[in-house]
């Protein structure tokens, strides 16, 4: 083969991943930078096709602040009670950071995520749009949306700052949330 043809193969490099395939990877939570790596493309590639996914995800994640939650005794959205728990225990809630993503099933996960002390604590629920209603998925949003909620087992007492909630759950993957 002569050496030209190869020079021009190398600089235009067949994308591992098509942009549907981008997409469903940026749908699903990942970051395009990971999706990038992945793929072996610059991120600048990705970006292309991610923008109207991350539009719709942010746009759930928006939607879903505003459901009401499934069996609450009354129907306040999901961001008034997340706010007003973690208002409790000192957190900022200006700092808290709501994100969504479609899983394989089809079903979406809301996840908000804060810092916490050096860490940053996240919870998951889970959004019924035939429904209108959002659900905990994990440990946190179980505890965030508790009406009376109770004393963890195990738990030391709340410190002086008063930021004594539950711990990260392994349950589901860190998905990033910005």
């Amino acid at each position: 083969a002569p050496p030209l043809a190869v020079a021009s193969a190398a600089a235009d490099p067949i994308p591992s991943l098509s942009p549907r395939d981008i997409q469903a990877r940026i749908r699903s939570g990942e970051s395009a930078e990971d999706v990038a790596r992945i793929a072996g493309v610059p991120v600048d590639r990705v970006l292309r096709y991610a923008g109207p996914v991350l539009q719709e995800r942010a746009m759930l994640a928006q939607h879903a602040r505003r459901t009401r939650l499934k069996g609450a005794e009354k129907p306040t959205p999901l961001s008034e009670v997340v706010n007003d728990r973690l208002a409790q225990h000192g957190i900022d809630t200006e700092k808290i950071s709501w994100d969504a993503y479609r899983r394989d099933d089809g079903t979406w996960r809301i996840i908000a995520t804060w810092p916490s002390g050096k860490a940053t604590a996240q919870a998951i629920w889970v959004l019924d749009k035939t429904r209108q209603s959002v659900a905990p998925h994990d440990d946190m949003a179980q505890y965030l949306c508790a009406e009376r909620p109770t004393p963890i087992l195990g738990q030391d007492p709340p410190e002086r700052g008063g930021h004594a909630l539950p711990g990260p759950t392994r349950s589901e993957p860190s998905r990033g949330g910005h």
